[in-house]
């Protein structure tokens, strides 16, 4: 059983995260097999199933954290502007990789959905400490949650695959106000009113 609170932990799952994005990122790959990552990584079989149960889990970790950034900025609407560029910018600084990623149906359906898990989280915990807040019984929360995920991601392909064109300043402010948009059609208080 791995030790979270291991320092090593810590160090060597981001060995592996970094091995994966390589091989991914860099070679342009589609396929990665646990045996490139192990043999990039420098680490034993054993310790990478230690640490994911498979390429999905590694794939879903590596993403998850410009996601976490995504949804930080959409969950804090304008004032998540700044981080929210910055990202784009990271993005656009590594667009030829970025466009490889969008390209692939299943990094698409596997970001979306890292992204609302995402934003699940943080809504659950501001709709819990702001409890006049309650998302309408007649919407399903996780399907309003996906849509606001859809949507972010649908700029972010058609800005990244060069459908628009538009600054990252400008993509910002319109992805924090679509989705802000869609946060309020569908959160409401108890009395009807957003």
């Amino acid at each position: 059983m791995v030790n979270p609170n291991d320092p090593r932990v810590s160090k060597t799952r981001s060995a592996l995260i970094e091995a994966f994005n390589c091989l991914i990122l860099d070679s342009g790959q589609h396929a990665v097999r646990v045996a490139e990552i192990i043999r990039r990584a420098d680490v034993g079989r054993s310790t990478f199933y230690d640490h994911y149960a498979n390429i999905d889990a590694i794939h879903r970790e590596a993403i998850s954290k410009p996601l976490d950034v995504l949804a930080d900025a959409v969950h804090l609407g304008i004032a998540g502007h700044k981080q929210l560029v910055c990202l784009l910018n990271h993005f656009d600084e590594n667009r030829y990789r970025a466009q490889q990623a969008f390209a692939k149906t299943s990094f698409r359906d596997q970001a979306t959905l890292v992204l609302a898990e995402c934003l699940q989280n943080r809504l659950r915990t501001g709709l819990s400490s702001v409890q006049t807040k309650t998302i309408p019984p007649e919407l399903d929360a996780s399907i309003s949650i996906r849509l606001i995920a859809e949507t972010a991601m649908a700029l972010i392909r058609i800005w990244i695959t060069n459908e628009i064109s538009c600054s990252t300043e400008t993509l910002a402010t319109t992805m924090l106000k679509a989705t802000h948009l869609l946060m309020n059609a569908n959160c409401k208080d108890s009395r009807g009113h957003v």
